[in-house]
């Protein structure tokens, strides 16, 4: 797939780029779940989520092409994520 990027000149020295294929990408790994009632994914604030029921609230950042996780200590891939937590997913 191809990647679109906006960019938008604020003055000569700095520049502010939006991956949209990004956001695709999110919505995307969640369109996978088959669910009769859908997992749901709120944003709270910028990096911000709420995955699920559960009221515990995530970190997600894009890193190189990938939508990471903030897991424990470390980050974790929100593919990954989503297969450990979302119930459509979860190996039996």
């Amino acid at each position: 797939s191809e990647r679109y990027n906006v960019t938008i000149k604020l003055n000569a020295k700095f520049r502010y780029e939006i991956k949209v294929f990004d956001l695709f990408q999110v919505a995307d790994l969640l369109s996978r779940c088959s669910c009769p009632t859908q997992f749901p994914m709120v944003k709270i604030a910028d990096g911000k989520y709420r995955i699920g029921d559960a009221k515990t609230i995530i970190f997600v950042r894009i890193l190189r092409n990938h939508v990471m996780v903030r897991v424990g200590g470390g980050w974790d891939t929100l593919e990954h994520y989503l297969y450990k937590h979302d119930p459509c997913r979860c190996p039996a």
